[in-house]
């Protein structure tokens, strides 16, 4: 079962390349690269070309959250310097947390309206204490449940974790290259956009490989589709991409990715079982069916009344295009 939400693509803000705030129909952006969404439905906005955080509001407002002209400043917003910062993530109190590529640093934004650096300083690479770790470009940044942070260090070929003790680590990656298996052996080429599913599954657009890779919490990275540098839709076995730079999953484990040079948006459908497979198999088996069809029904209600608890405690905006629900 499908839903569908009204079919259309509208524009929320901006127009031609520049810098303005103010109504959403006036105002300007340079080379916006990600976006995230707060739990009330404010937008936020890594405003590239602008060296800027925008904030676009529920009334159609948008406003410049921290940055201005191209450097690095740590401290009050209103002074705050930023240099081609490419990813943003939002934890539910509303901080905000930035890769601020050129600067090569972490940086993060308080609701309390003060910017100040996590982790990095100049290019490089180096793990161990947040105030002396080095990052080389970082692309990607997403965040556990628990607060972790997760950054994809372009130049680096890594997966790199932020702990809240302040700790930089090495999840995945070293030289550039390809390689699956245990995540201390596996090899990246310049990974991209990173996401995060509820239970810390962490997904990765590894951006010259021309695939999508995965982390498991164990510590097993594997290739979840793409191959070799093209376009092909259908099995994830035989999928091709063209240097996917973006990646997001939705409640439902489906993944959608900006597949960059092949100009299109895709969606990777989750493989998903939820009973075990002997109970259709088996026929005769009266008990095993009715026990089927009672798991079927539980399932459905919990799904139900979970979406509609979500929906009025969080006031949540759906935004998905397609919710796949089975």
């Amino acid at each position: 079962m499908s839903f569908t939400w009204g079919g259309n693509v509208s524009t929320i803000a901006g127009s031609i390349r520049g810098f303005k705030d103010g109504n959403t129909n006036d105002s300007l952006f340079y080379d916006p690269w990600d976006i995230t969404i707060s739990h009330d439905g404010t937008l936020y906005v890594a405003d590239s070309g602008n060296h800027r955080i925008r904030k676009i509001s529920a009334n159609r407002i948008v406003s410049t959250v921290a940055g201005s002209t191209q450097g690095f400043k740590d401290g009050n917003t209103n002074d705050s310097l930023f240099s081609f910062p490419i990813s943003i993530t939002i934890t539910y109190d509303g901080t905000l947390y930035v890769a601020d590529t050129a600067n090569h640093r972490i940086r993060k934004i308080s609701t309390n309206g003060i910017v100040s650096t996590v982790a990095g300083s100049r290019r490089g690479f180096k793990d161990g204490n947040t105030n002396d770790s080095l990052f080389n470009d970082p692309r990607g940044i997403t965040i556990s449940q628990d607060g972790t942070l997760y950054v994809t260090d372009y130049f680096n070929h890594r997966i790199r974790k932020i702990s809240t003790n302040g700790i930089v680590s090495t999840v995945a990656g070293s030289i550039q290259g390809f390689k699956d298996g245990n995540a201390n052996d596996s090899l990246f080429n310049y990974p991209g956009g990173i996401t995060i599913s509820h239970d810390g599954t962490l997904y990765v657009a590894d951006n010259n490989n021309h695939r999508i890779r995965k982390i498991s919490t164990n510590g097993i990275v594997s290739t979840v589709a793409g191959s070799i540098q093209g376009f092909k839709d259908g099995n994830t076995n035989d999928s091709s991409f063209y240097y996917p730079c973006g990646i997001t999953i939705s409640h439902n484990g489906t993944l959608y990715v900006s597949d960059t040079s092949n100009d299109r948006i895709r969606k990777i459908s989750p493989n998903i079982q939820f009973f075990p497979m002997k109970i259709l198999l088996n026929d005769n088996n009266y008990s095993d069916m009715v026990l089927w069809y009672k798991y079927i029904k539980v399932y459905w209600i919990l799904y139900v009344f979970t979406l509609l608890y979500l929906i009025s405690n969080y006031s949540l905006n759906l935004t998905i295009i397609d919710l796949i629900l089975w």
